[in-house]
């Protein structure tokens, strides 16, 4: 996990003078509710926090004599971030790609439900935000958070008002999730992009419609583009092999999109531009 995680940043960097710098730092604690709380002073009990997951992140920071916004990258199921297709840091963003897999000694793999859940990558992805505004290169309030298939979910987790993350301090300015399983209520707390493929049989985009149709008043805004005949992974360039993911119940085509890809490169570009201008 670590090493494609490692080379995709090497990709990345291609004809920059520097490579991805290997940073740890620890997924994010939940506090305890106050339920809890009231359960454990009545049996004369103190909390005690969960142990803390270290968690590796591999950053790459373009050169720049202002403070720069940043990414939070977050892999699909089988631990695949595709850093490569999208040039972050030419577009001037640092890019933090985090191995929630490795973290907790876990393989990735996709068949029968992956053993990694959204909810601990949405944590996860809470730490990378809080690692990133301390950083002194970095602006705590130009980060945003993208993510792939299970990452993807995890992204909008990680910004969902009544998401795992919601007791934490700090937010992300912005979200983008690609083919995410849309298995939520659309109450987002910023600003959020999906961009799923018509022809996706491992995350329907009829979800991701009716998520967007029931989306609250209050809630931020949500743009949904869905690309007629792509399907899952239509923007990973591993597959113009096309290939299939076996989740146990069947199999899945995973085919490469060209149009749809460069369709989407631009529209993440405009979308983060937008949300994370310094001006």
């Amino acid at each position: 996990m670590r090493l494609m995680l490692l080379i995709g940043f090497l990709l990345l960097s291609a004809g920059r003078t520097q490579a991805a710098e290997v940073v740890q730092f620890p997924s994010a604690t939940l506090p305890p509710t106050a339920f809890a709380l009231r359960h454990l002073e009545k049996q004369d009990r103190m909390w005690t926090p969960p142990p803390v997951v270290e968690v590796t992140g591999y950053l790459d920071l373009p050169e720049s004599d202002e403070l720069l916004p940043a990414i939070v990258l977050l892999p699909d199921c089988d631990g695949y971030a595709p850093v490569h297709p999208y040039s972050f840091a030419e577009w001037g963003y640092a890019v933090l790609a985090i191995d929630p897999h490795g973290a907790r000694g876990l393989s990735p793999t996709c068949r029968g439900g992956s053993p990694m859940s959204a909810s601990s990558m949405a944590l996860d992805a809470q730490g990378a935000l809080t690692y990133l505004a301390g950083r002194p290169e970095i602006d705590p309030d130009r980060i945003a958070v993208v993510g792939w298939g299970l990452g993807g979910e995890a992204a909008l987790e990680s910004v969902l008002r009544g998401g795992i993350a919601a007791p934490l301090r700090g937010s992300f300015a912005a979200a983008a999730s690609f083919y995410p399983f849309c298995a939520f209520d659309g109450d987002f707390l910023v600003p959020s992009l999906i961009l799923v493929g018509e022809a996706d049989e491992i995350a329907p985009p009829r979800l991701c419609r009716f998520m967007v149709k029931r989306v609250p008043e209050e809630a931020s805004e949500i743009d949904l583009v869905i690309y007629a005949g792509a399907g899952h992974g239509f923007d990973q360039t591993r597959f113009r092999e096309p290939a299939e993911r076996d989740l146990g119940w069947g199999k899945h085509p995973l085919v490469y999109d060209p149009a749809a890809h460069e369709d989407a490169a631009q529209k993440l570009k405009g979308y983060l531009d937008r949300l994370l201008s310094s001006e």
